[in-house]
């Protein structure tokens, strides 16, 4: 039986401490709804991202998935599921203290979805996880 029982012992055991997001980080957070996490991610490891990225979009039949029709725009949802360095940004400390940073109260990441413009050159990335939605805010995970 595991000893952690709050959102907070959680994420400590996943790297996340009150310090993780700096305050201009948190502020932003605040004011905009959104923050840049530079450094989140190694150059390798986006290559990674996106090379998976783009083999899940060539892997695709549907391009209406998820019921997003935007012409030139790929969404793939479930990337976790397809590929571990998904799952990696899903779990990165920083990404983690923002969600809690964002919602102050217990979740739980689901998966990880992403989508890319097709005017961005395959630069524009956008990861859309973790999942927060009312059902899978929940902790701990069901088993």
């Amino acid at each position: 039986m595991s000893s952690i029982t709050t959102i907070e012992q959680a994420l400590a055991a996943l790297g996340v401490t009150p310090r993780t997001l700096g305050d201009e980080e948190k502020a932003a957070l605040d004011a905009r709804g959104y923050v840049i996490l530079e450094g989140v991610l190694t150059a390798d490891e986006l290559a990674e991202l996106r090379r998976e990225f783009d083999a899940a979009a060539a892997a695709q039949t549907d391009p209406g998935t998820a019921g997003r029709a935007e012409t030139g725009t790929r969404h793939l949802d479930d990337l976790g599921a397809r590929a571990e360095c998904f799952r990696r940004v899903g779990f990165a400390p920083r990404v983690l203290a923002a969600v809690f940073h964002v919602l102050a109260c217990r979740f739980f990441v689901g998966k990880v979805s992403a989508s890319r413009s097709g005017a961005t050159g395959g630069r524009g990335c956008t990861p859309t996880g973790p999942s927060t939605s009312e059902a899978a805010r929940t902790w701990p995970p069901r088993s």
